[in-house]
């Protein structure tokens, strides 16, 4: 690991940290990252590769990276992809700061003083509106610059010290948990990693690609679809969210309408069963895994619009609220938890013996930064328990409610390595599970209020998690052998530096652009969060258990708990399912279904990536009835995610020049879900 390439890196990481944030939330053009395979990554990389590295070779040879130098500097950038985006950044800020201008309107707010349950140093000014802070951030400054010094640094104060060292916290926590996995999961299991894949096949054989016809044909005949598709739109004025994609909905629902109107009633399924988008890049990484992977995501859609009819009929009510969660986010986190459970069986030795030696207790076939990130692991969880609980979160809660974050962390992960699909989001959120296990009287309003910001801020969209981001970080540096540990540090290393440089420059870009301009899900979550903390106080009044609640010690509350049947019931069946899968897959060899299915179905994630893998599975199973060679499919699907790359590039570079010319938010191009 030489010093130009960290240099480069933390420079790098400087720039996606605050430009990519910028991008996102004002032009709005494709997103810098947005998922597990962040644009502003790879597209450099292959450039560099193909043709920028070679240069430098003829120029002056010192000057040209090793292939090692090469993937560590990929490896601490995607760590920097945590930080903008749908990340940190996106959340925090306006959990801290909207709640204010909503107190305003809300009566019952008020009336219970559901801000109060929160400290005040969490939210912006002690939680307090003032009109000369509060309305920049959420309307901007109106054409009047605000510089930096200008910015409300008194304000913000309270607000940077209490949840930049929770998400450091969870930072550590993410790349310990991808260092403890990584080497069961790509050495004794064998997990495909196909964004390590396509990554370091640019960095270990890039002659072998650059001199490859059946590469470039592929990458240009994808390019010049692109062009083709954003001309059209663009002069059409037409901005759609999937821009390659049929519907054949309506039609269906003018024929069967009874039947369609039943359906429609299954949210993120029901409605979308015959929409059909196509991402190239979805596609070509359906060609990477195996074939009950990519079929089990490729019916995700059907599966759940099935599933949830069925139930409908049955009288099931089929809701899905963020915070109280409901049959659909209870089923998922119940599956989550059983995956969770088979993994650690799996790797059961390995774990165990790794848990002896970082108590020092024996234990053998481990590696030191293994043993060093355990203990970390620890340390992390430790101190989250710890600022919870000085937060006024009962401490058996508090915990509970880390390790369900830290769930959520390692099965996101886990789903983006075996399948490659890069966007990923779960129905369930921590907050909505401890609130089923306990109920609102042992969790407390207090513990609501906190356990729902922490929620939102660190788990609403996992899709720019940093545990899979690592964990492709490491698979790229495993061939250059720099040592798992090392790359782990320095990944810390980078992303503290982007976290220094994204809190000032996010808060100069929200203050003088204002957060209305971006999309509606972030702004309305605190409005969802207390507006549950207000219902929940009139519950508890209303039932006359406020002061009991407030009355209970930390380990009352776990015998106080009254837990929810419906998200019992939902857990065990979720769990269970998983469970049948699992146990299918290691008993019969030809069960063509995999447990991802029950993870990723019911999300919007789904509704735009299912039929992307559906038709992946097919090209793959005719190529090989065919007898196509498995490299010869790959080299081509690599072709198709370049020129998928280079699409986007292009659209967001018209895009920028369009912006700065004329100030207006120009035509979003979508080459990747949730771009």
């Amino acid at each position: 690991m030489t010093v130009r390439a960290i240099i480069l890196a933390a420079f790098g990481a400087a720039f996606i940290a605050t430009v990519g944030y910028f991008n996102d939330q004002v032009p709005r053009l494709n997103h810098f990252v947005g998922n597990q395979f962040p644009i502003v990554v790879f597209f450099p990389l292959i450039i560099f590769a193909l043709l920028i590295n070679p240069l430098l070779r003829r120029v002056k040879a010192r000057w040209m990276l090793s292939g090692a130098e090469i993937a560590v500097v990929t490896a601490l950038l995607l760590a920097a992809c945590n930080i903008p985006g749908s990340g940190f950044m996106r959340w925090w800020s306006r959990q801290a700061a909207l709640p204010a201008v909503s107190n305003l309107k809300e009566l019952s707010w008020r009336k219970s003083e559901a801000l109060s349950y929160v400290p005040a140093a969490l939210l912006l000014n002690g939680g307090r509106y003032e009109a000369s802070i509060n309305d920049s951030f959420v309307s901007g400054s109106g054409g009047a610059r605000v510089s930096l010094e200008q910015l409300p640094w008194r304000a913000w104060t309270g607000p940077i010290a209490s949840w930049v060292p929770v998400a450091l916290l969870f930072a550590g926590a993410s790349i310990c948990l991808a260092l403890i996995v990584h080497r069961p999961w790509s050495t004794q299991e064998r997990l495909p990693y196909p964004v390590a894949q396509f990554a370091g096949a640019f960095i270990n054989s890039p002659r072998a690609i650059f001199t490859n016809r059946l590469f470039w044909v592929a990458a240009a005949s994808i390019f010049v679809l692109h062009v083709a598709n954003g001309s059209y739109l663009w002069a059409m004025g037409q901005s759609p969210r999937d821009v390659l994609a049929w519907d054949f909905s309506a039609p269906f629902a003018q024929t069967f309408p009874a039947f369609w109107d039943m359906i429609s009633t299954v949210p993120w399924g029901g409605n979308s069963v015959l929409y059909f988008p196509i991402y190239p890049t979805l596609v070509a990484f359906a060609c990477f895994v195996a074939a009950d992977v990519s079929l089990s995501i490729g019916l995700s859609v059907a599966a759940w619009s099935l599933a949830g009819y069925v139930l409908v009929l049955t009288g099931v009510k089929f809701e899905w609220v963020a915070l109280e969660g409901g049959v659909g986010p209870w089923q998922s986190a119940g599956s989550c938890i059983a995956l969770a459970m088979a993994m650690a069986y799996f790797g059961r030795r390995h774990y165990w013996n790794l848990l002896r030696r970082a108590f020092c207790a024996g234990g053998k076939n481990v590696l030191g930064h293994e043993v060093w990130a355990a203990r970390v692991l620890l340390l992390c969880t430790a101190g989250l328990t710890a600022i919870l609980a000085a937060w006024g979160v009962a401490w058996p809660v508090a915990l509970l409610g880390v390790l369900l974050v830290l769930l959520a962390y390692i099965v996101v992960a886990r789903i983006t390595v075996e399948s490659g699909v890069f966007l990923v989001q779960l129905q369930w959120l921590p907050i909505a599970v401890v609130l089923g296990l306990l109920g609102a009287e042992a969790t407390g309003l207090r513990a609501i209020a906190v356990l729902g910001m922490v929620s939102f801020i660190f788990c609403a969209e996992v899709r720019e998690c940093l545990t899979p981001l690592v964990l492709n970080g490491l698979r790229l540096t495993d061939p250059s052998r720099i040592g798992g540990g090392r790359v782990g540090a320095m990944s810390m290393v980078v992303l503290v530096i982007a976290l220094a440089v994204a809190v000032p420059a996010g808060l100069w870009v929200d203050h003088n652009y204002g957060v209305q301009r971006g999309e509606g899900f972030s702004q309305a979550a605190p409005h969802y969060l207390f507006t549950a903390v207000a219902r929940a106080s009139g519950d508890l009044v209303a039932s006359r258990q406020l002061e009991a609640s407030d009355a209970l010690a930390p380990l009352e509350r776990l015998a106080a708990a009254n837990p929810d049947s419906r998200c019992l019931w939902a857990l065990a069946g979720g769990a269970a399912v998983v469970a049948a899968l699992v146990w299918l897959r290691l008993r019969l060899t030809w069960w063509p279904i995999h447990p991802i299915l029950f993870l990723v179905w019911g999300t919007w994630a789904m509704r735009v990536a299912a039929f992307s893998f559906l038709l992946g599975w097919a090209i793959k199973t005719v190529c090989a009835r065919m007898g196509v060679r498995v490299a010869t499919l790959r080299l081509l699907m690599i072709g198709v995610i370049a020129g998928d790359l280079a699409g986007g590039v292009a659209w967001m570079i018209l895009g920028a020049v369009y912006f700065a010319l004329t100030g207006e938010t120009p035509m979003r191009y979508h080459v990747f879900p949730g771009g």
